[in-house]
């Protein structure tokens, strides 16, 4: 039995905004060598968790982190829930 459950990569031009810390941080998927990349500050990783592991400087889920898996909103410890935007790609460009 598989460790982790299949997920979908998210489509290139994704845009993931997440406000952490009262910082805005902005992960955008792109097509990086020959594959799926997640780019934050013109950085890209081969994971969501690699790119959130960057801006959070912990180990994170990325996947929940950047809204890419669940709901879009998470509640933190004193019941708040805060937003984490996911802005598919646009079909016209």
């Amino acid at each position: 039995m598989p460790k982790h459950k299949p997920r979908t990569l998210p489509s290139i031009g994704t845009t993931c905004v997440k406000n952490h810390k009262g910082t805005l941080y902005t992960m955008k998927v792109v097509e990086w060598r020959d594959r799926v990349g997640f780019r934050v500050w013109g950085n890209t990783y081969k994971t969501p968790s690699a790119a959130a592991n960057a801006v959070a400087k912990a180990k994170t889920n990325g996947w929940i982190f950047w809204g890419l898996e669940g709901t879009n909103q998470k509640t933190t410890r004193t019941g708040r829930r805060k937003r984490i935007t996911v802005i598919p790609p646009d079909k016209n460009r």
